[in-house]
Protein backbone atom coordinates (compact mmCIF):
# COMPACT_ATOMS: atom_id res chain seq x y z
CA UNK A 1 0.00 0.00 0.00
CA UNK A 2 1.37 3.45 -0.88
CA UNK A 3 1.88 5.76 1.28
CA UNK A 4 1.75 9.77 1.15
CA UNK A 5 4.95 11.76 0.26
CA UNK A 6 4.99 13.71 3.32
CA UNK A 7 5.37 10.28 5.34
CA UNK A 8 7.79 8.87 3.02
CA UNK A 9 10.15 11.70 3.95
CA UNK A 10 9.61 11.06 6.88
CA UNK A 11 10.45 7.30 6.54
CA UNK A 12 13.41 8.00 4.37
CA UNK A 13 14.37 11.11 6.80
CA UNK A 14 14.23 8.23 9.67
CA UNK A 15 16.56 5.70 7.72
CA UNK A 16 18.97 8.22 6.50
CA UNK A 17 18.92 9.74 10.47
CA UNK A 18 19.69 5.53 11.33
CA UNK A 19 22.07 5.00 8.03
CA UNK A 20 24.73 8.25 10.03
CA UNK A 21 24.24 6.61 13.58
CA UNK A 22 25.21 3.32 12.13
CA UNK A 23 28.14 4.86 10.44
CA UNK A 24 29.23 6.57 13.33
CA UNK A 25 28.73 3.76 15.56
CA UNK A 26 30.55 1.53 13.38
CA UNK A 27 33.94 4.03 13.51
CA UNK A 28 33.61 3.59 17.10
CA UNK A 29 33.70 -0.32 16.99
CA UNK A 30 36.42 -0.09 14.90
CA UNK A 31 38.30 2.37 16.93
CA UNK A 32 37.23 0.07 19.54
CA UNK A 33 38.17 -3.27 17.71
CA UNK A 34 41.36 -1.88 17.24
CA UNK A 35 41.74 -1.02 21.01
CA UNK A 36 40.94 -4.25 21.70
CA UNK A 37 43.69 -5.67 19.07
CA UNK A 38 45.90 -3.73 21.09
CA UNK A 39 45.19 -4.36 24.41
CA UNK A 40 45.13 -8.45 23.55
CA UNK A 41 48.36 -8.51 21.67
CA UNK A 42 49.72 -6.63 24.45
CA UNK A 43 48.47 -9.29 27.00
CA UNK A 44 50.21 -12.15 24.30
CA UNK A 45 52.99 -14.32 26.00
CA UNK A 46 56.37 -13.64 25.34
CA UNK A 47 58.43 -16.84 23.83
CA UNK A 48 58.37 -18.23 27.00
CA UNK A 49 61.36 -20.71 27.40
CA UNK A 50 60.06 -24.14 28.41
CA UNK A 51 62.74 -27.33 28.13
CA UNK A 52 64.39 -24.62 25.76
CA UNK A 53 61.05 -24.25 23.55
CA UNK A 54 58.51 -21.31 23.33
CA UNK A 55 55.31 -21.79 24.78
CA UNK A 56 53.84 -21.50 21.50
CA UNK A 57 50.46 -22.81 22.98
CA UNK A 58 49.65 -20.07 25.11
CA UNK A 59 49.88 -18.06 22.18
CA UNK A 60 47.24 -19.95 20.08
CA UNK A 61 45.75 -20.08 22.90
CA UNK A 62 45.52 -16.08 22.97
CA UNK A 63 45.15 -15.77 18.86
CA UNK A 64 41.79 -17.84 19.19
CA UNK A 65 40.43 -15.87 21.66
CA UNK A 66 41.04 -12.52 20.39
CA UNK A 67 40.11 -14.35 16.99
CA UNK A 68 36.12 -15.16 18.73
CA UNK A 69 35.88 -11.25 20.16
CA UNK A 70 36.72 -10.12 16.60
CA UNK A 71 33.75 -12.44 14.98
CA UNK A 72 31.45 -11.37 17.70
CA UNK A 73 31.92 -7.96 16.57
CA UNK A 74 32.20 -8.41 12.89
CA UNK A 75 28.86 -10.19 13.45
CA UNK A 76 27.30 -7.45 15.35
CA UNK A 77 27.98 -5.18 12.56
CA UNK A 78 27.10 -7.25 9.69
CA UNK A 79 23.17 -7.33 11.59
CA UNK A 80 23.13 -3.73 11.91
CA UNK A 81 23.78 -3.64 7.90
CA UNK A 82 21.16 -5.42 7.02
CA UNK A 83 18.55 -3.75 9.13
CA UNK A 84 19.72 -0.61 7.84
CA UNK A 85 19.56 -2.48 4.40
CA UNK A 86 15.94 -3.45 5.16
CA UNK A 87 15.06 0.46 6.67
CA UNK A 88 16.19 1.77 3.35
CA UNK A 89 14.49 -1.40 0.83
CA UNK A 90 10.85 -0.64 2.81
CA UNK A 91 11.05 3.37 2.49
CA UNK A 92 11.94 2.75 -1.35
CA UNK A 93 8.81 0.21 -1.92
CA UNK A 94 6.25 2.07 0.51
CA UNK A 95 6.45 5.58 -0.31
CA UNK A 96 6.03 7.69 -4.01
CA UNK A 97 9.38 8.73 -4.08
CA UNK A 98 10.83 5.28 -5.66
CA UNK A 99 10.83 7.14 -9.34
CA UNK A 100 13.28 10.09 -7.66
CA UNK A 101 15.60 7.59 -5.80
CA UNK A 102 15.78 5.29 -9.44
CA UNK A 103 16.65 8.60 -11.74
CA UNK A 104 19.00 9.00 -8.89
CA UNK A 105 20.29 5.53 -9.31
CA UNK A 106 21.14 6.25 -13.02
CA UNK A 107 22.53 9.68 -13.11
CA UNK A 108 24.80 9.50 -10.29
CA UNK A 109 28.30 9.30 -11.68
CA UNK A 110 28.58 7.15 -8.42
CA UNK A 111 26.00 5.06 -8.42
CA UNK A 112 26.06 4.06 -11.79
CA UNK A 113 28.82 1.88 -11.96
CA UNK A 114 27.16 -0.01 -8.89
CA UNK A 115 23.88 -1.08 -10.40
CA UNK A 116 25.98 -2.10 -13.28
CA UNK A 117 28.36 -4.08 -11.68
CA UNK A 118 25.55 -5.56 -9.52
CA UNK A 119 23.45 -6.27 -12.09
CA UNK A 120 25.99 -8.16 -13.90
CA UNK A 121 27.33 -10.00 -10.83
CA UNK A 122 23.83 -11.32 -10.06
CA UNK A 123 23.00 -12.64 -13.41
CA UNK A 124 26.55 -14.11 -13.39
CA UNK A 125 25.87 -16.00 -10.32
CA UNK A 126 22.22 -17.14 -11.10
CA UNK A 127 20.75 -14.75 -8.04
CA UNK A 128 18.92 -12.36 -10.29
CA UNK A 129 15.23 -12.50 -9.72
CA UNK A 130 14.32 -13.99 -13.05
CA UNK A 131 11.02 -12.81 -13.41
CA UNK A 132 12.42 -9.19 -12.97
CA UNK A 133 14.64 -9.82 -16.57
CA UNK A 134 11.29 -11.08 -18.12
CA UNK A 135 9.46 -8.80 -16.97
CA UNK A 136 11.23 -5.84 -17.79
CA UNK A 137 12.18 -7.62 -21.53
CA UNK A 138 8.83 -8.60 -21.99
CA UNK A 139 7.25 -4.43 -21.07
CA UNK A 140 10.10 -2.87 -22.95
CA UNK A 141 9.32 -4.70 -26.06
CA UNK A 142 13.03 -6.01 -26.15
CA UNK A 143 12.03 -9.46 -26.11
CA UNK A 144 12.04 -10.12 -29.80
CA UNK A 145 15.55 -8.92 -30.04
CA UNK A 146 16.81 -11.72 -27.16
CA UNK A 147 15.00 -14.39 -29.20
CA UNK A 148 16.51 -13.28 -32.53
CA UNK A 149 20.02 -12.88 -30.75
CA UNK A 150 19.96 -15.74 -29.22
CA UNK A 151 18.93 -18.11 -31.57
CA UNK A 152 21.19 -16.62 -34.25
CA UNK A 153 24.05 -17.80 -32.08
CA UNK A 154 24.98 -21.28 -33.82
CA UNK A 155 26.51 -22.21 -30.41
CA UNK A 156 22.97 -22.21 -28.48
CA UNK A 157 20.84 -23.17 -31.80
CA UNK A 158 20.55 -26.69 -31.38
CA UNK A 159 19.97 -26.28 -28.23
CA UNK A 160 17.57 -23.92 -27.63
CA UNK A 161 15.44 -26.12 -30.80
CA UNK A 162 15.26 -28.53 -28.24
CA UNK A 163 14.00 -26.74 -25.68
CA UNK A 164 11.18 -25.00 -27.98
CA UNK A 165 10.12 -28.36 -28.86
CA UNK A 166 8.65 -28.67 -25.94
CA UNK A 167 6.92 -25.37 -25.62
CA UNK A 168 5.78 -25.11 -28.87
CA UNK A 169 3.61 -27.75 -30.48
CA UNK A 170 4.33 -29.20 -33.89
CA UNK A 171 7.47 -27.14 -34.04
CA UNK A 172 9.75 -28.61 -36.73
CA UNK A 173 6.65 -28.69 -39.29
CA UNK A 174 6.45 -24.93 -38.31
CA UNK A 175 9.90 -24.45 -39.05
CA UNK A 176 10.03 -26.14 -42.40
CA UNK A 177 6.73 -24.63 -43.60
CA UNK A 178 7.91 -21.41 -43.11
CA UNK A 179 11.67 -22.25 -44.53
CA UNK A 180 8.97 -23.95 -47.96
CA UNK A 181 7.40 -20.63 -48.09
CA UNK A 182 10.99 -18.62 -47.81
CA UNK A 183 11.35 -16.31 -44.71
CA UNK A 184 11.89 -13.18 -46.36
CA UNK A 185 12.93 -11.38 -43.10
CA UNK A 186 13.36 -11.82 -39.10
CA UNK A 187 10.76 -10.54 -37.16
CA UNK A 188 12.70 -8.18 -35.43
CA UNK A 189 11.79 -4.38 -33.64
CA UNK A 190 13.94 -1.34 -33.21
CA UNK A 191 16.48 -1.65 -30.16
CA UNK A 192 14.75 1.21 -28.47
CA UNK A 193 11.00 1.21 -28.22
CA UNK A 194 8.58 4.08 -27.09
CA UNK A 195 8.56 2.20 -23.75
CA UNK A 196 11.32 3.06 -22.39
CA UNK A 197 10.79 6.84 -23.45
CA UNK A 198 9.59 7.78 -20.06
CA UNK A 199 12.72 6.34 -18.27
CA UNK A 200 15.42 8.39 -20.23
CA UNK A 201 17.61 10.57 -18.31
CA UNK A 202 17.87 13.74 -20.14
CA UNK A 203 19.40 17.22 -18.94
CA UNK A 204 15.51 19.12 -18.56
CA UNK A 205 14.74 15.76 -16.06
CA UNK A 206 18.07 16.54 -13.98
CA UNK A 207 17.11 19.94 -13.99
CA UNK A 208 14.23 18.50 -11.43
CA UNK A 209 15.62 18.97 -7.82
CA UNK A 210 15.70 15.59 -5.53
CA UNK A 211 14.26 16.30 -2.24
CA UNK A 212 17.30 17.02 0.30
CA UNK A 213 16.50 14.44 2.20
CA UNK A 214 16.56 11.63 -0.53
CA UNK A 215 20.31 13.00 -1.62
CA UNK A 216 21.30 12.72 1.98
CA UNK A 217 19.87 9.75 2.16
CA UNK A 218 21.66 7.81 -1.08
CA UNK A 219 24.61 10.24 -0.24
CA UNK A 220 24.99 8.17 3.24
CA UNK A 221 24.36 4.95 1.87
CA UNK A 222 27.38 5.10 -0.63
CA UNK A 223 29.34 6.18 1.83
CA UNK A 224 28.70 4.26 4.32
CA UNK A 225 29.07 1.04 1.51
CA UNK A 226 26.15 -0.25 1.79
CA UNK A 227 24.77 0.86 -1.55
CA UNK A 228 25.72 -2.21 -3.17
CA UNK A 229 23.78 -4.77 -0.49
CA UNK A 230 20.80 -2.18 -1.39
CA UNK A 231 21.08 -2.74 -5.20
CA UNK A 232 21.54 -6.31 -4.98
CA UNK A 233 18.69 -7.21 -2.62
CA UNK A 234 16.60 -4.85 -5.17
CA UNK A 235 17.62 -7.29 -7.99
CA UNK A 236 17.26 -10.66 -6.16
CA UNK A 237 14.88 -10.16 -3.79
CA UNK A 238 10.79 -10.86 -5.09
CA UNK A 239 9.47 -8.38 -2.26
CA UNK A 240 11.06 -5.27 -4.55
CA UNK A 241 10.00 -6.68 -7.60
CA UNK A 242 8.32 -3.35 -9.41
CA UNK A 243 11.30 -1.86 -8.21
CA UNK A 244 14.06 -4.13 -9.59
CA UNK A 245 11.49 -3.89 -13.54
CA UNK A 246 12.22 -0.33 -13.69
CA UNK A 247 15.47 -0.34 -12.18
CA UNK A 248 16.89 -2.90 -14.89
CA UNK A 249 14.41 -0.72 -17.55
CA UNK A 250 16.07 2.37 -17.20
CA UNK A 251 19.64 1.02 -17.11
CA UNK A 252 18.36 -0.44 -21.20
CA UNK A 253 17.04 2.83 -21.60
CA UNK A 254 20.04 5.21 -20.46
CA UNK A 255 22.35 2.59 -22.26
CA UNK A 256 23.83 0.97 -19.01
CA UNK A 257 23.47 -2.57 -20.32
CA UNK A 258 22.56 -3.72 -23.63
CA UNK A 259 20.83 -7.16 -24.41
CA UNK A 260 23.66 -8.84 -25.70
CA UNK A 261 25.03 -8.05 -21.97
CA UNK A 262 22.27 -9.52 -20.06
CA UNK A 263 22.61 -12.04 -22.61
CA UNK A 264 26.14 -12.95 -21.93
CA UNK A 265 25.94 -12.83 -18.21
CA UNK A 266 22.60 -15.46 -18.09
CA UNK A 267 24.27 -17.71 -20.47
CA UNK A 268 27.32 -17.79 -17.70
CA UNK A 269 24.81 -18.10 -14.89
CA UNK A 270 23.15 -21.21 -16.78
CA UNK A 271 19.66 -19.18 -16.46
CA UNK A 272 19.18 -18.01 -20.18
CA UNK A 273 17.62 -21.67 -21.46
CA UNK A 274 15.34 -20.62 -18.37
CA UNK A 275 14.98 -17.48 -19.40
CA UNK A 276 13.96 -18.83 -23.15
CA UNK A 277 11.35 -21.14 -21.71
CA UNK A 278 9.72 -18.59 -19.99
CA UNK A 279 9.77 -16.23 -22.76
CA UNK A 280 8.17 -18.94 -25.51
CA UNK A 281 5.27 -19.09 -23.35
CA UNK A 282 3.69 -15.68 -24.80
CA UNK A 283 2.11 -16.76 -28.22
CA UNK A 284 3.60 -14.22 -29.61
CA UNK A 285 7.18 -14.56 -28.97
CA UNK A 286 6.24 -18.29 -29.87
CA UNK A 287 6.33 -17.28 -33.48
CA UNK A 288 9.08 -14.58 -33.39
CA UNK A 289 11.02 -17.81 -32.19
CA UNK A 290 9.71 -20.32 -35.06
CA UNK A 291 10.45 -17.81 -37.60
CA UNK A 292 13.80 -17.17 -35.88
CA UNK A 293 14.69 -21.02 -36.45
CA UNK A 294 13.61 -21.01 -39.62
CA UNK A 295 15.62 -17.78 -40.79
CA UNK A 296 19.07 -19.26 -38.76
CA UNK A 297 18.57 -23.03 -39.84
CA UNK A 298 21.20 -23.07 -42.29
CA UNK A 299 23.14 -20.77 -41.01
CA UNK A 300 23.62 -22.21 -37.75
CA UNK A 301 23.97 -26.28 -38.98
CA UNK A 302 27.65 -26.34 -38.56
CA UNK A 303 28.62 -24.24 -41.01
CA UNK A 304 26.38 -25.72 -44.34
CA UNK A 305 26.51 -22.99 -46.92
CA UNK A 306 23.92 -22.89 -49.79
CA UNK A 307 24.46 -24.70 -52.62
CA UNK A 308 23.44 -24.53 -56.00
CA UNK A 309 19.82 -23.76 -56.37
CA UNK A 310 18.91 -23.94 -52.90
CA UNK A 311 20.13 -24.31 -49.41
CA UNK A 312 20.13 -27.71 -47.49
CA UNK A 313 18.92 -28.22 -43.74
CA UNK A 314 20.11 -30.94 -42.28
CA UNK A 315 18.83 -32.76 -39.35
CA UNK A 316 20.67 -31.65 -36.57
CA UNK A 317 19.24 -28.53 -37.18
CA UNK A 318 16.61 -28.89 -36.64
CA UNK A 319 15.44 -31.60 -34.73
CA UNK A 320 13.20 -33.89 -36.54
CA UNK A 321 13.04 -31.99 -39.85
CA UNK A 322 14.85 -34.12 -42.56
CA UNK A 323 16.96 -32.81 -44.99
CA UNK A 324 16.11 -31.16 -47.35
CA UNK A 325 16.56 -28.59 -50.25
CA UNK A 326 14.89 -25.36 -50.21
CA UNK A 327 14.61 -23.16 -53.49
CA UNK A 328 16.65 -20.17 -53.43
CA UNK A 329 14.34 -17.23 -53.20
CA UNK A 330 11.76 -18.80 -52.35
CA UNK A 331 8.73 -16.26 -51.91
CA UNK A 332 10.79 -13.53 -52.47
CA UNK A 333 10.82 -13.04 -55.99
CA UNK A 334 14.52 -13.01 -56.38
CA UNK A 335 16.47 -15.57 -57.88
CA UNK A 336 19.47 -13.97 -57.35
CA UNK A 337 18.43 -14.13 -53.02
CA UNK A 338 20.96 -16.60 -51.71
CA UNK A 339 18.12 -18.02 -49.29
CA UNK A 340 16.61 -17.53 -46.51
CA UNK A 341 18.94 -18.84 -43.97
CA UNK A 342 21.90 -16.01 -45.00
CA UNK A 343 19.68 -13.08 -44.56
CA UNK A 344 21.22 -10.38 -42.29
CA UNK A 345 18.98 -8.97 -39.77
CA UNK A 346 18.53 -5.24 -39.60
CA UNK A 347 19.10 -4.40 -35.93
CA UNK A 348 19.87 -1.23 -34.72
CA UNK A 349 22.38 -1.24 -31.89
CA UNK A 350 23.16 1.34 -29.01
CA UNK A 351 26.04 1.51 -27.49
CA UNK A 352 26.47 0.06 -23.98
CA UNK A 353 28.93 1.63 -21.19
CA UNK A 354 29.52 -1.75 -20.01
Amino acid sequence: MKISTSTGLAIIATASATLIEQQHQESSNIVARQEGVSAIINTLPKFQKRDGEPDLQALVDHINNYKTKRDAIDLEIIKRDYEIVTDVLTAINQTQLAPKILDYFVSSPTFKPIIINVLISVMQSGIISLQAVLDALVSSNLAVNLINDLISDCDLYVELFNIAKEVISDLANNVKDLIDQGVSSLITRDEFDDSLQSYIINEKRLDINFDTVVDNLLDSLYKSGLATSVVKDVLTNSNYLSFAVDLIKAMLANNLIDIRSIITALTQSGLISQLFRELLNFNTLSTVAETAFAAFAGQCSGGTTPTTGGTTIPTTAAGSITSQTVAAGAGSGSGSNPGPCKKRRRVRRRRSNY
